[in-house]
């Protein structure tokens, strides 16, 4: 990625997943009905407004930390009451 400039090396993307602020990029790689998932631009009305009058779809995701949420499911694991299931268990190698 630090050589090589995605827009010029594929086409055709059906999906583009931005960390990077480059949502206005991503869109010429985007194929019709293809689809922008930004983390960093998840409030850009504008450029969601673009992307989906050429036909696109744009999807902005944020998570912001629960601090009270976090430590309420830390209390249930250590009653025991979140348990994981573990199916298997694989060697390192």
């Amino acid at each position: 990625y630090r050589t090589t400039d995605y827009t010029e090396a594929v086409t055709d993307v059906d999906v583009v997943f931005d960390s990077s602020s480059e949502g206005e990029r991503a869109l010429h790689v985007l194929k019709p009905g293809g689809t922008l998932v930004s983390i960093m631009e998840h409030w850009n009305t504008e450029l969601a407004a673009r992307i989906e009058n050429e036909g696109r779809r744009f999807a902005g995701i944020s998570v912001e930390p629960d601090y009270a949420s976090l430590e309420a499911i830390a209390t249930l694991i250590d009653a025991g009451r979140i348990r994981p299931h573990v199916s298997a268990t694989l060697p390192l190698e």
